[in-house]
């Protein structure tokens, strides 16, 4: 089960699927940041399909060539256990981040960018 995922749409009939599965993974990862583990596809295009990185679960809810990528539950969840030891929680912790590195480049919401309009001023007659 995905709580978050990216919809991915390839119909280019030249492609492999494996070659479509790795782009929309990629894109995953540069948009949020982390690996994806789960793909749902329609269930024809499954069938006889391994990937290297990825579970593939038909989804008789996707038409042919969308898929949706993201991670699965179980495994945010045993990586949230891993994480809760200390000694497995910071293994690089004296290594530095690259500068922007883990940053989202979300666009702002349309909360903020009302909150920073600037309103003209009324003048006093």
């Amino acid at each position: 089960m995905l709580k978050v995922g990216l919809l991915w749409f390839d119909d280019d009939t030249k492609r492999a699927l494996t070659a479509k599965l790795d782009e929309a993974a990629e894109r995953y990862e540069e948009r949020f940041g982390v690996r994806p583990t789960l793909v749902h596809l329609n269930p024809a295009q499954a069938e006889g399909v391994v990937h290297r990185r990825l579970r593939l679960f038909g989804d008789p809810g996707l038409r042919r060539n969308y898929f949706l990528v993201g991670v699965d539950e179980a495994d945010v969840e045993a990586e949230s256990q891993l994480l809760a030891d200390p000694v497995v929680a910071a293994p690089d912790a004296g290594r530095q981040r690259p500068a922007g590195a883990g940053r989202s480049r979300r666009a702002p919401s349309l909360a903020s960018v009302t909150a920073r309009r600037v309103r003209p001023s009324r003048r006093a007659s």
